[in-house]
């Protein structure tokens, strides 16, 4: 418990002064709620002969009906201050949890479903908000609640207050005897949520693929067999919450029942009056509430804690180490590859590649070329330092690239992967991914330079139409040519194009290609293929097997080799 204030407690501090008038208010609301009470038994004693008239009552009326209107009004301010806290407390832990997973490695992604990011990192944010300032507030408020009532039953009679606290205690230690069940069950609603989450949220992002193998109906089973196990657990919880409300109240009334029997003996005998009787019914609300919040507010600490676990699992996992040296400003020499070897932080067992060495100079246009599963992909996501080499080192300039500030490398880099990914925005905002400052204008360059701009300029709603989930509303050229439309509004000193024209017909291939040719010129520029034909003028062509370098020179020196490279070049001018 402690552990999980002290983790939450940077909350608090930018919101101390609606802080302190919270905790001031509800532990004084409390007190008033006694007060009015004892006000009204008080009231009641003061009429005259026991048989007040219609004056007396109006204004004993009016009077008990201001203590009440003033008691409302301080609880709807109260309540206020504390709704925005809630909110506000609840957004700045979104913010911070957003914040840190852009700053997580890659490889946490390649192991952690995002719908349990989601669920895990967001939605449990609102179990947590109550521990911040409810249950504190419940609890100290309980306090001054429990303490004003008790000493008011006893100033109106001390044997009558007595009879009341042997039977009030049952109610904590009934709620004590359910906490560790409900922990037990909120721990695996969280769980249930979580793959209820993932799995519609795979089924909904890959529903073409879905009704292409009509797999409509094991989906729907897998999804109705785990909601059924969460509706189980669910209910269970339900059954257990309610049979604790139902233990709850037949308390209540057990309290109610002394109090009326053995306040109206007391009445009887004289050795109280009616009015302490009706004050005493009122102060056992009084008396009641704070019981029942106390009791509440151990539930809420139980899901508060399972809630915290995940929340801070998250916020616990470390970020990219961005620790360095250098900014890379420039790329002045060369970069360098020396024997390095990298396997997947998730797939250790398998060696992607294997002591691989090469050099590509400044300006240079480089090729990576092989079979599927080579290492040529994994070559430009270390230089990204997507992932880190397991051995060897990657050199900019002489210097390790692990000396330089990640976010320096990544904007000198510009990148137009295979697996292409859109935003579900405009097309203008997409673009403008590339360089977010860039005006509108560089937008329109960088679309006609990737062959974009007459197909934007035939929709409705031009640079702004929307693209749909993922640019689903997009051909698979027309999402590509906007990845390579924000590499041209980067305008980087290095250039990676993975497949960066693999969605395109040959006619666009061909035009695009002259474009990228243009910008690759006085720029470092890796190309990763597998259409051998896009890459013959480039400076060096590297050809990798099974996470090797197996030959390399230029395209006339590969072709008059009987290798690799020559058999795949062969295969694919025989397949055209």
């Amino acid at each position: 418990m402690l552990k999980m204030y002290n983790g939450l407690k940077k909350y608090y501090k930018p919101l101390v002064f609606p802080i302190i008038i919270y905790f001031l208010l509800e532990p004084l609301l409390s007190y008033y709620s006694v007060f009015v009470s004892t006000k009204v038994g008080s009231t009641i004693n003061g009429w005259e002969n026991k048989v007040p008239n219609f004056k007396i009552l109006m204004y004993s009326g009016l009077f008990i009906l201001l203590l009440y209107v003033i008691q409302a009004v301080f609880t709807y301010i109260s309540n206020c201050i504390g709704e925005s806290l809630y909110k506000r407390a609840g957004q700045n832990m979104k913010n911070d949890m957003f914040k840190h997973m852009l700053k997580l490695p890659i490889e946490y992604y390649d192991t952690n479903a995002t719908g349990s990011l989601i669920e895990r990192g967001f939605k449990t944010i609102v179990h947590l908000t109550p521990t911040l300032f409810a249950i504190p507030t419940q609890i100290v408020s309980a306090i001054v609640a429990l303490v004003a009532t008790i000493y008011a039953m006893v100033k109106i009679n001390f044997s009558f207050a007595i009879t009341i606290l042997l039977v009030a205690p049952m109610s904590l230690v009934l709620s004590l005897l359910f906490v560790n069940v409900f922990k037990r069950y909120k721990r695996k609603n969280f769980q249930y949520q979580d793959r209820t989450t993932i799995t519609a949220e795979n089924t909904i992002s890959g529903i073409r693929t879905v009704k292409a193998f009509t797999n409509e109906k094991m989906l729907g089973d897998k999804f109705a067999d785990l909601a059924e196990r969460k509706y189980k657990n669910d209910f269970h919880l339900s059954k257990l919450e309610a049979l604790h409300g139902s233990l709850e109240l037949f308390l209540q009334a057990v309290l109610h029942i002394v109090s009326l029997f053995y306040g109206g003996y007391l009445v009887a005998s004289n050795i109280i009056e009616i009015g302490d009787l009706v004050a005493f019914q009122l102060l056992l609300g009084s008396f009641i509430k704070p019981m029942s919040e106390i009791s509440r507010t151990v539930t809420e600490i139980t899901e508060s804690i399972v809630a915290y676990e995940r929340f801070s699992g998250i916020l616990n996992e470390k970020e990219e180490n961005n620790k360095y040296k250098f900014t890379l400003n420039n790329l002045n020499d060369k970069i360098e590859f020396k024997n390095i070897s990298f396997a997947y932080p998730s797939l250790k067992e398998k060696t992607i590649l294997n002591k691989v060495s090469f050099k590509i100079k400044k300006g240079d246009n480089v090729a990576l070329v092989g079979l599927s599963g080579s290492g040529k992909s994994t070559i430009g996501s270390l230089l990204m330092r997507f992932y880190n080499t397991d051995s060897g080192e990657l050199l900019i300039d002489g210097n390790n690239i692990k000396d330089y500030s990640i976010t320096s490398i990544r904007r000198n880099i510009g990148i137009v992967q295979q697996d292409t990914f859109i935003f579900a925005d405009t097309i203008k905002n997409n673009i403008l991914f590339g360089n977010e400052d860039a005006s509108f204008e560089e937008v329109v360059e960088a679309a006609k330079k990737a062959e974009l701009y007459d197909f934007i300029m035939s929709l409705p709603d031009k640079f702004e139409s929307y693209v749909g989930d993922k640019g689903i509303m997009l051909s698979g050229g027309q999402r590509q040519r906007i990845a390579i439309a924000r590499v041209f509004l980067k305008n980087p000193q290095i250039l990676i194009l993975d497949e960066a024209t693999s969605a395109l017909d040959n006619q666009t291939e061909k035009t695009i290609q002259k474009t990228l040719n243009d910008l690759a010129d006085d720029r470092t520029t890796i190309t990763i293929a597998h259409r051998l034909s896009t890459i013959k003028d480039s400076d060096m062509i590297y050809v990798l097997d099974k996470g090797k370098i197996i030959e390399n020179g230029t395209h006339d020196d590969l072709m008059k080799k009987d290798g690799l490279y020559k058999n795949l070049y062969e295969v694919q001018d025989l397949s055209k």
